[in-house]
């Protein structure tokens, strides 16, 4: 029968849905502090203590025997819980997760990690299991400490679910709920903060600047101190106007805490002391050491620890300087995670890497962030992520000591050592238990030589001999004789696996990148997904895996290159893993261009399992989940001479690069895709690869190399449908050059090509190119007879894109026959469907036709806003474009002066 327990509230049980009559408060005190420290032994000594305090009973011990007698009669015979006398005290066992304080701290623990949609959830989830004060319905020095404690994580789980709305633009539902908590609490600069910005987001302004007033006087009449910083700062923003309508995204992008931390104090103390000392941006860098010493471990518990001492957030990359496959994180890539994460949108994303590094400089200026770069392989790949603030920390792990860093930075370097003897054995008495580690000191001297005191050899086998709790220690030593390196320890432990569990180690060591999702892992083993879980499981179990979010899995660099030597298998599983990715990734692209040409994709292999995405949204999701993994698969499809899946790959992601503005990158895939084109030499594959490495040089401004291979893919396209493509493709080129009249001799050599064959969405494509390129060259009417033909097409056709493209044409045309309300109705239906399906090139396109005719009707403020939205977006493309666009914004400005303004120099 399920048993549940409530500490959130009344202390109360419930077995089969009936609540558990207890009415002794020293029982129910009893339960507590066992509920507390589920599958923890307590003394008896600290349990009477901690029940009683100072009126304890004559016989402690004989009283707590008798309760306990108790206890075990209230809670029956339950097969999911007992408490048993161990090792000197009384230990309650039980699944966490049958304890709502438990399932609290494990879903808040989980949000700090997770992004916002993730967190919210769990933080909803989290503060769901609250039904009153903690322990409600009894007393204690101790339980009131621990209520205290918890009340404060309550009301920081609460601030964190706040931020995420109020960026969510949930303004108007927070304001009644964050006006009771500032009443209980009216000196809480963070919460009146809050409450502040959701009355301002909600339009009700003069509140806003009201509350402000009310803290400001709590705080001077009883504290004797002004507001703080961050409060008058956002005071004076409301009062200016431009208070944004979301709060800025807190990143939160440390990875989860390792379980069973334990030692290395020394080393946490000097972290702490080097985060207190210095000026400039503080840069810790080498936190150096050998491969699998727990750099990673140590920093990212320092680095949870010291969390709060970063209220404007983390961030934190993996730069997998040392991946045994060569797929080192370039300084932009990582850039675009952050920027990403500190909402940045695509529309504002520099291409290159030193726009994008002063940007990322720009945002971290003044604010209180800690940035964690780990597995750096050199000071050149870090630089660019150096923040030029001195609120800002960066502490940095590498295998290398950084000396140009530590000399060009200020930087403090700090060496990892083996942990000592005794800090080893600790590290094994956390995850096996003291009594077991007491028993046989012997053989746990003789694992802690065997394993070299390394952290990562001591964690494996641990998990070895915890799998095990019935396997003399004695006996694991014995067999660890023979073991003298890391590799020898890592293939101890693999052997101990099941058959099934050591080939999906094997297996999964082909992957690209240590992180991969469920789907993917399937696809390498070559099973179900059931199966694959449990085979993950039993991984995760022996730590040579770990699932750091639900359904996504990472294991050590070092374990990932081991894995690689375990199977003789792993051409199948890379076969199956790029059949994963290129099946997926091309039903992603389908789903943006469901009209779109067939790449004849082999089918994928028996056991693939492909990620299921149920419309454009999931899409761009997983396209941007997996970016960097897709990236490196193209590589890994040349170097083993899989040409078909190399090209097709570069293909399905073109759509998703040249949408995200991704054209540096896109080159750089293409390239790759067309030397595997060539080694097939496949007129078909060359054709495509060719075309897009045209566009993508044509949107770069890169117009001689964008003809030339426009011109090949047109010579090698083989039907007539395809000739029409290119011609489309080159009329495009044309166009951004300003020669209108040879791209409409393209377009209508386009719709020729097109008539007669089946691809009608082309035959609307060619349409509205025509239509486009009259109203260009002034024939606006003739331009409508076109347009309107192509876009009725594209509504039939369900074609969401060229529908937008051909609006984009329709309202121009109108906007100057002087239709500006046609126009404008036009080009908001455009701008509604580019935003939609996220196509920041064409919003652009839009936005900037929306300002012409803005200005035109006299509304300038409007035009303003839409040109200066278009130059953000022509920023991120270096369209030529934007110098055009620049030039009507300063003549805006210019024509704003009044005729008698006088310019002063000052």
């Amino acid at each position: 029968m399920e048993v549940r327990f409530q500490l959130l509230g009344e202390v109360g049980v419930t077995i089969g849905g009936h609540p558990v009559r207890i009415h002794q408060q020293r029982l129910l005190s009893l339960l507590a502090v066992l509920l507390v420290e589920v599958n923890r032994t307590v003394p008896m000594d600290t349990l009477a203590d901690r029940v009683w305090g100072e009126q304890l009973p004559r016989s402690p011990r004989q009283t707590l025997h008798t309760y306990v007698s108790r206890l075990r009669t209230a809670l029956g015979d339950s097969d999911k819980v007992s408490v048993e006398r161990h090792a000197g005290g009384y230990l309650l066992t039980a699944d966490p997760d049958l304890v709502d304080l438990h399932r609290f701290q494990r879903r808040y623990e989980a949000a700090r990690a997770a992004t916002d949609d993730e967190a919210a959830v769990l933080l909803a989830e989290a503060l769901g299991e609250w039904h009153g004060e903690a322990f409600a319905t009894v007393d204690g020095e101790w339980l009131a400490a621990r209520r205290e404690a918890l009340r404060r994580d309550r009301v920081a789980a609460q601030l964190a679910f706040h931020d995420i709305q109020l960026r969510r633009g949930r303004h108007a539902e927070l304001v009644a709920p964050l006006t009771e908590l500032a009443a209980a609490d009216p000196l809480d600069e963070r919460l009146a903060a809050q409450l502040i910005q959701a009355l301002d987001g909600a339009g009700r302004r003069a509140e806003a600047l009201e509350h402000y007033q009310t803290v400001r006087r709590e705080l001077v009449d009883r504290l004797g101190v002004e507001p703080g910083a961050p409060l008058q700062d956002l005071h004076q923003r409301i009062l200016r106007g431009d208070a944004p309508g979301t709060g800025q995204p807190v990143p939160r992008q440390l990875p989860a805490d390792i379980a069973g931390f334990t030692g290395r104090q020394d080393y946490l103390r000097r972290l702490d002391t080097l985060l207190s000392a210095g000026h400039g941006p503080m840069v810790i860098s080498s936190v150096a050491g050998m491969a699998g010493i727990g750099k990673t471990t140590l920093v990212v518990h320092w680095a949870h620890r010291a969390a709060a001492q970063f209220p404007d957030g983390q961030l934190y990359v993996n730069l997998r300087g040392f991946d045994a496959t060569g797929s080192v994180v370039r300084p932009e890539e990582a850039l675009r995670g952050f920027l990403d994460a500190l909402g940045v949108s695509p529309q504002r994303l520099p291409t290159t890497l030193e726009a994008q590094a002063g940007l990322y400089r720009s945002l971290l200026a003044d604010r209180r962030m800690l940035v964690l770069l780990d597995n750096a392989r050199d000071a050149e790949q870090v630089r660019p992520l150096l923040p030029g603030s001195a609120s800002c920390v960066v502490v940095i792990t590498s295998r290398n000591q950084l000396t140009d860093l530590v000399a060009t930075t200020n930087a403090r370097p700090l060496t990892l050592e083996l942990p000592g003897q005794d800090e080893a054995v600790q590290l094994l008495t956390e995850r096996l238990g003291a009594q077991r580690v007491e028993t046989d000191p012997g053989a746990v001297g003789e694992i802690v030589a065997r394993c070299a005191r390394l952290p990562l050899a001591l964690a494996v086998v641990a998990a070895r001999a915890a799998i095990r709790p019935d396997f003399p220690l004695a006996e694991l030593a014995t067999q660890l004789h023979d073991s003298p390196d890391l590799h020898s320890v890592f293939s101890w432990s693999v052997r101990a696996l099941s058959p099934a569990a050591a080939e999906a180690f094997g297996l999964l060591g082909v992957h690209p990148d240590t992180d991969f999702s469920l789907a993917a892992a399937t696809s390498m083993i070559g099973t179900n997904p059931a199966v694959a879980r449990r085979l993950l499981r039993e991984l995760c179990d022996a730590n040579l895996l770990r699932e750091h979010r639900p359904g996504r899995y990472t294991f050590h660099d070092l374990l990932r290159a081991y894995a690689r030597t375990c199977t003789t298998n792993g051409e199948q599983a890379r076969t199956r893993m790029l059949d994963h990715y290129l099946h997926t990734a091309d039903h992603a692209a389908s789903l943006f261009h469901p009209h779109r040409v067939e790449l004849g994709l082999t089918p994928a292999q028996p056991g693939v399992v492909l990620t299921e995405l149920a419309d454009r949204v999931e899409a761009m999701t997983y396209l941007v989940t997996e970016y960097a993994t897709l990236v490196a698969a193209v590589s890994v499809a040349y170097d083993n001479g899989m040409w078909r899946h190399c090209w097709q790959l570069a293909m399905v992601m073109a759509n998703f690069q040249d949408r995200r503005a991704l054209w540096l990158d896109q080159l750089a895939v293409l390239g790759i895709g067309l030397a595997a084109a060539r080694q097939l030499d496949d007129d078909f594959a060359l054709m495509h690869m060719h075309r897009n490495t045209g566009s993508a040089n044509s949107r770069l401004g890169r117009y001689d190399e964008a003809n030339h291979h426009l011109a090949i893919a047109a010579e090698r396209a083989p039907t007539r449908a395809q000739q029409g493509h290119s011609e489309l493709s080159i009329l495009s080129s044309l166009l951004r050059q300003g020669r209108v009249a040879e791209a409409l001799r393209h377009a209508e050599k386009a719709y020729e090509l097109y008539s007669g064959t089946d691809r009608m969405d082309g035959t609307a494509d060619s349409l509205n190119a025509i239509g486009w390129c009259h109203t260009k060259l002034g024939n606006h009417r003739e331009a409508l007879k076109w347009c309107e033909q192509a876009l009725d097409l594209h509504i039939q056709l369900g074609a969401r894109l060229s529908e937008a493209d051909t609006l984009d044409s329709i309202g121009y045309a109108h906007s100057h026959l002087g239709d500006h309300a046609m126009a404008i109705e036009c080009y908001q239906r455009a701008l509604a469907i580019d935003r939609e399906l996220g196509d920041i090139t064409k919003q652009a396109e839009v936005l900037e036709h929306l300002g012409d005719v803005q200005l035109a009707i006299g509304d300038t403020g409007a035009a303003r806003l839409a040109w200066e939205e278009a130059v953000a977006i022509w920023d991120v493309t270096k369209a030529p474009e934007r110098e055009s666009t620049l030039a009507k914004l300063a003549a805006l400005e210019t024509s704003a002066k009044p005729d008698n303004a006088v310019e002063i120099d000052q």
